[in-house]
C-alpha cells in the first residue's frame, strides 16, 4: 500500500479494516528516511476502519513538540484513551544503557500507564561490540507474566489466544505503531 496506509486481512485475504492518515502531513519516502538528519516526528493520526466504514481505532503520533517520547497513543473508536506504545528507556538509550542505539523492546501500556504486555524484536546477528546488531522483521509478544500471547513477522500478525480487549487492541496496532516510531 501507499505511505502511511495500512490493511489488516484475515487468513483467507478478506479485508477486515483499512487504515489511513488522517491528520499530518506527507511523510518521507524510505529513500528520504535514510538520508534524513532525523527522523520524522511531527504529529500524524491513522485512524482503522471495518469495510462497511466504522470506526475500530486510532493511533497518534503526538509529535516531538507536544511529547519529546513521540510515542504513538491508541484510541478506543469512541476517542478514549486505549494506551500507548513506548520504547522500553532501558533498551534505546533513554535509561542506564546509553551506548545501546538500536530500539528492539517496547512496552505495551494502558491507558493508565501500566505495562500490559511486551513487544520484544528479535536480534538475528551481532556484528561487533561498537555496531548495532541486525534485527529481523520478528516480533515476539509477551504479557507482563512472561507468557508468549503474540507473534508478527513482518506481513502476518498472530494472536495465540484470546486477550482483554486493551492488550488485544494495542497488539494489533504496534506494525503501524514501528512505522511510525521509524519516522513515517
Amino acid at each position: 500500500m501507499g505511505r502511511r496506509q495500512y490493511q489488516y486481512l484475515d487468513a483467507d485475504g478478506e479485508l477486515l479494516a483499512s487504515v489511513k492518515q488522517i491528520e499530518g502531513g506527507r511523510p518521507p519516502g524510505k529513500l528520504g528516511r535514510m538520508f534524513a538528519v532525523e527522523r520524522d516526528r511531527t504529529r500524524t493520526v491513522l485512524e482503522a476502519v471495518s469495510p462497511d466504514g466504522t470506526p475500530i481505532f486510532a493511533i497518534e503520533r503526538p509529535g516531538k513538540e507536544l511529547d519529546n517520547l513521540s510515542a504513538p497513543i491508541v484510541y478506543f473508536p469512541d476517542g478514549s484513551r486505549a494506551g500507548r506504545i513506548h520504547s522500553d528507556p532501558l533498551v534505546d538509550g533513554r535509561g542506564h544503557d546509553r551506548w545501546r542505539i538500536m530500539q528492539d523492546r517496547w512496552q505495551l501500556r494502558d491507558a493508565n500507564d501500566a505495562v500490559q504486555g511486551v513487544a520484544e524484536q528479535r536480534i538475528f546477528k551481532k556484528t561487533g561490540l561498537f555496531r548495532a546488531p541486525s534485527h529481523s522483521d520478528k516480533v515476539d509478544y509477551s504479557d507482563p507474566s512472561g507468557t508468549r500471547i503474540a507473534h508478527f513477522d513482518g506481513k502476518r500478525l498472530d494472536i495465540n489466544f484470546p486477550l482483554p480487549d486493551v492488550l488485544q487492541l494495542l497488539v494489533v496496532a504496534t506494525p503501524i505503531a514501528f512505522d511510525l516510531l521509524d519516522g513515517a
